[in-house]
């Protein structure tokens, strides 16, 4: 019961803060978060993850409503039995009834964060990422 309550709040507060964005930043536009490391944005995003399948609407509408589906489903039957995993996806579902809300209003999600990582920290991610695919392959790292 908690956790639905958190998602409708996490919901709302979803839909309130991209209101906020829509209305005082333009489009494509960014200003500071927290410098450095974060800012609020204006985009709209009319496919996936970095605009992949752009245009899918539907498809992603059809995909996110069986999510949620399947989400409250394993959330409410209590198949979720670590607190971690359980707030974990009471956090994704929240995020991904707020995204079926804007692709079904607007027929795209409005994005409203952006990492502002600098190089030395991108660069860091990028050789953790190839060291562990080179470990997977049985391969020695340079």
């Amino acid at each position: 019961m908690l956790a639905t309550i958190v998602i409708v709040l996490l919901v709302i507060l979803d839909q309130l803060v991209k209101y906020l964005v829509k209305t005082n930043i333009p489009l494509g536009s960014s200003v500071p978060f927290l410098p450095g490391i974060l800012g609020l944005t204006h985009i709209h995003n009319t496919g996936a993850a970095f605009s992949m399948l752009s245009g899918a609407r539907w498809f992603f509408v059809l995909l996110t409503v069986a999510f949620v589906v399947f989400g409250m489903w394993v959330l409410l039957a209590g198949r979720l039995r670590h607190p971690l995993g359980k707030w974990s996806w009471v956090l994704v579902l929240g995020g991904a009834i707020g995204n079926l809300i804007d692709r079904c209003l607007y027929g795209y999600v409005v994005d409203i964060l952006m990492s502002h990582e600098d190089a030395a920290a991108a660069g860091a991610r990028r050789e953790l990422v190839t060291w562990k695919t080179d470990l997977r392959q049985g391969e020695t790292p340079s």
